[in-house]
């Protein structure tokens, strides 16, 4: 049951600390692409392993939604998570500013009559798009029912189409078990982390993080 998740990890971090009687950071490898069981949501549980960093103090997490090998939960390719995971121990434990750090992150969503417009922290010189004109793996939520939208990249921000839709009240990206073309990136090469985003009135990082057991009852 992954609702237990945040409650058992959090209890694990505060053993191991008073253990070790040191406020030890924690890099946590987000689960890769796997497609799992018939009915299993990991998409939703990456997302929870990202937002666990906004409940538990001095937790980093890499971002694996770009890798993996479907049907092997333990890839063989380590090099290219050790890598990140050392490039963002070297930036936010030991202060290498120069290292790549955390993953592009959503921080706003401000939507319009014809677009949800996302914005980005820890963008890193800027995204982009590794192939393709469209974002991959942007879904929007109408009445209660994830669909697919079309979404493109413009100054930095994520730009999806609601053009002549009606009730939308989420958007969420990254949340599928497996995704054949992940495109979005910062320009020193960390991909951006995925997320679910409620509709939001304002900017300026006026936003809720939907609770895990809303999204995996809507996604049902």
């Amino acid at each position: 049951n992954i609702d237990r998740y945040p409650a058992l990890f959090d209890a694990m971090v505060k053993q191991w600390r008073d253990e070790f009687e040191y406020d030890m950071p924690f890099i946590v490898f987000q689960l890769v692409q796997y497609i799992g069981e018939e009915g299993s949501s990991y998409g939703d549980f990456r997302v929870m392993q990202w937002d666990m960093m906004e409940t538990t103090e001095n937790v980093y997490t890499v971002v694996g939604l770009d890798h993996g090998e479907v049907h092997d939960i333990h890839p063989s390719d380590k090099l290219t998570y050790g890598m990140r995971a050392g490039d963002l121990a070297l930036n936010v434990v030991y202060g290498y500013g120069d290292r790549p750090g955390l993953s592009p992150s959503a921080v706003s969503a401000v939507k319009t009559e014809n677009a949800i417009t996302v914005s980005f922290e820890n963008i890193g010189g800027g995204l982009l798009l590794t192939e393709g004109t469209q974002v991959q793996n942007v879904e929007i939520m109408v009445d209660g029912v994830y669909q697919s939208a079309t979404a493109t990249l413009v100054d930095n921000q994520l730009v999806v189409d609601i053009t002549g839709i009606t009730g939308c009240t989420a958007v969420s990206y990254g949340v599928e078990n497996v995704m054949d073309i992940v495109n979005l990136y910062s320009e020193n090469g960390l991909p951006v982390a995925p997320f679910i985003l409620t509709e939001f009135a304002e900017a300026e990082r006026d936003y809720k993080i939907l609770l895990r057991q809303e999204v995996l009852k809507m996604r049902d």
